[in-house]
């Protein structure tokens, strides 16, 4: 199970501790997924990702980046590009005929309710 520091109280006195923690632990378990060939992840992502948004209410559509204040902010928005990287390595593989990992199958990417794609 991954589990990242879940708050931004402490991420002005404790930066590099949610650095280290949220993006090294999301770097080694997306090793172990591509390892054994995992294809599947629910991230739970934090409305700090969209900032100082300028417009209301915030959707899937609005910015995301611009303006984090704190550490936790910063890493969540850094997993999530982390992620689609990821997500996009295992669509290349695909299209090439491969599993998009290490030797497995090739499939269809899931959709949320929303449309949205998750590994």
């Amino acid at each position: 199970m991954l589990t990242l520091i879940p708050t931004p109280i402490h991420t002005q006195q404790l930066p590099l501790l949610y650095y280290q923690n949220n993006l090294g632990s999301t770097l080694n378990l997306l090793d172990l997924m591509d390892k054994y060939d995992c294809r599947q992840i629910v991230f739970s992502s934090s409305a700090t990702v969209y900032g100082a948004a300028t417009t209301m209410p915030i959707t899937e559509s609005t910015p995301t980046g611009a303006g984090i204040t704190n550490a936790y902010g910063r890493t969540k928005n850094q997993m999530e590009g982390i992620l689609g990287d990821f997500n996009k390595s295992k669509e290349k593989g695909e299209r090439e005929g491969g599993g998009g990992g290490r030797g497995g199958e090739g499939g269809e990417a899931k959709r949320d309710v929303q449309g949205r794609r998750f590994l």
